[in-house]
């Protein structure tokens, strides 16, 4: 008997008029889970594979028994889903425990040899207790897991929630692999917040502080050009300053009545007049001058030693 053959005779064998997989429960949800059942086994019947296990999914939502897992099993393994054939089988022995009969057991044990070399088996461990479990945004059987569950090779993405709380992880896997992963569902990370450039606190003191002075050689020059541009004013303002006082003494005496100069010393009064302005206005620009080298900032100075074939060179620069 062929593959196709052998699944629906283990179906029809589960299922009798009735539906006895459901005959000790007495509800609403019995009947439900009843006339999904029963509906799954004619399709079933009819080759409609993907239709009855929508029914068997259904009733085993609507009313969890082990004794659909085994369906659900069967048809998935004719639908090529290895995967899911493997954790529907493990879940109809686990379930079922000493009410498996023997050759249901024989049959799911043979299945499980033949899957388990085509998928990965991966032990979830959630902390923190009970968790939805949902893999590639599938939903998978609530955590914990009584045992590993079974994927298909490849790429997965597993997350793990619990109430606004989540965890996931990229999974890379082969055939054959066995894996262990822990989830850890926390909240959503929230955005870090910008971190604002922290300036220096400066102190009311420091704040007016000038820089430390360097001590450059433009420094040196520019201290000693202003010493004598000091200099240079204060005799170039002294010399004006007496040679005007002669000469306004003189206009003085005179204004006043007294005594009259001869002609020679008025003119050589006189003479010196025009040179004492010169030297107030000189020793006025002077000062000018020294105290803009004081006042204003020293340039940087650049230091360049130069060594040729045959000479040797020194070049500073303000």
């Amino acid at each position: 008997m062929n593959s196709v053959g052998r699944s629906l005779v283990a179906v029809l064998a589960i299922c009798a008029l009735g539906s006895p997989a459901f005959a000790d429960d007495d509800s609403e949800q019995k009947d439900r889970a009843a006339a999904h059942y029963k509906l799954g086994v004619e399709l079933a019947s009819k080759r409609k594979f993907r239709a009855a296990l929508d029914e068997f999914r259904e009733a085993y939502r609507v009313l969890p028994r082990y004794h659909v897992l085994f369906n659900i099993g069967e048809l998935e393994r004719e639908l090529d889903h290895p995967a899911e054939a493997l954790n529907a089988y493990r879940a109809f022995l686990q379930q079922g425990g000493r009410h498996v009969t023997a050759e249901q057991r024989g049959v799911v044990e043979e299945h499980l040899g033949e899957l388990a070399a085509r998928v990965a088996d991966v032990n979830i461990l959630v902390e923190g207790g009970a968790a939805d479990l949902a893999l590639d945004g599938k939903p998978l059987p609530r955590a914990p897991l009584d045992g590993p569950l079974a994927m298909l090779p490849g790429r997965h993405v597993l997350r793990a929630t619990r109430e606004d709380d989540r965890d996931e992880i990229d999974l890379d896997l082969t055939a054959g692999e066995r894996r262990s992963v822990t989830l850890t569902p926390r909240p959503k990370s929230q955005p870090a917040p910008v971190e604002q450039e922290r300036r220096p606190v400066i102190s009311k003191s420091e704040e007016h502080e000038p820089p430390p002075l360097r001590r450059t050689p433009a420094w040196y020059h520019s201290r000693v050009t202003g010493g004598l541009l000091t200099g240079a004013a204060v005799i170039a303002l002294a010399i004006g300053v007496t040679f005007v006082e002669l000469a306004a003494h003189d206009m003085d005496v005179n204004s006043m009545g007294q005594s009259l100069l001869t002609l020679d010393e008025f003119k050589t009064r006189e003479s010196l007049r025009a040179p004492g302005w010169v030297l107030l206005a000189a020793g006025g620009l002077l000062g000018i001058g020294a105290v803009l080298v004081f006042a204003l900032p020293v340039p940087s100075t650049e230091v360049s030693l130069r060594v040729g074939p045959s000479q040797i060179g020194l070049a500073v620069r303000f």
